[in-house]
């Protein structure tokens, strides 16, 4: 038990800490199991909803021509309640090695695959992005689809911050330069324009 009069090391802290330790981890890994075992088996179910208001033209025809003919009360009747849309799309996507899409166990398409003799035939534009330039494309002598690989983007985020902290300081520099500019007229006009009396 930790008496408040004594003042601790940091090493029987550690020693508390160790004695303890099943305090911390037992409940993480419960927690990240359950989370686990939740996310895997929850059904992939996305939910989306929307409340339609209908109202009517508020501006007058003679400045807005309206679009529609009929009249709001003909569509909906007076004191009806608001219409409510909902829906409800269940999508299960697989994709596998050979690169074909499957949509709720439906065949949609495949992703073309294909090797070139000659590497040059591609022209990159950036880590992941390539061009095709020039030469013939062996769809027979094709790669596999990597499953539960997550593609890298093709910029650098580290490549993106920095020029972000260069336009950073050039706006700053340039923020400068307009401000010792006004700062200099106001001197011209307020100093140098007064002397001429």
């Amino acid at each position: 038990m930790i008496n408040p009069a004594k003042s601790y090391t940091l090493d029987e802290y550690i020693e508390i800490l160790r004695r303890r330790i099943w305090y911390i981890v037992i409940p993480f890994v419960l927690i990240v199991v359950g989370a686990s075992i939740y996310a895997f088996l929850a059904p992939r179910q996305y939910k989306a909803s929307t409340l339609v208001l209908v109202s009517p033209q508020r501006v007058p025809e003679a400045y807005v021509q309206a679009t529609v003919t009929s009249r709001v009360e003909a569509v909906v009747p007076a004191g009806a309640p608001p219409l409510a849309v909902e829906t409800v799309v269940v999508l299960t996507v697989t994709v596998d090695t050979e690169g074909r899409v499957v949509i709720n166990d439906q065949p949609r398409f495949r992703l073309l695959r294909g090797a070139m003799a000659d590497r040059t035939a591609f022209q990159s534009e950036g880590s992941n992005l390539f061009k095709w330039d020039h030469g013939v494309v062996d769809l027979e002598r094709s790669g596999k689809v990597k499953i539960g690989f997550v593609e890298k983007p093709n910029f650098s985020v580290v490549q993106e911050m920095v020029k972000m902290i260069e336009v950073a300081r050039a706006y700053e520099a340039n923020a400068k330069c307009v401000q010792t500019h006004d700062s200099l007229l106001d001197r011209c006009i307020n100093s140098v324009g007064p002397t001429r009396r």
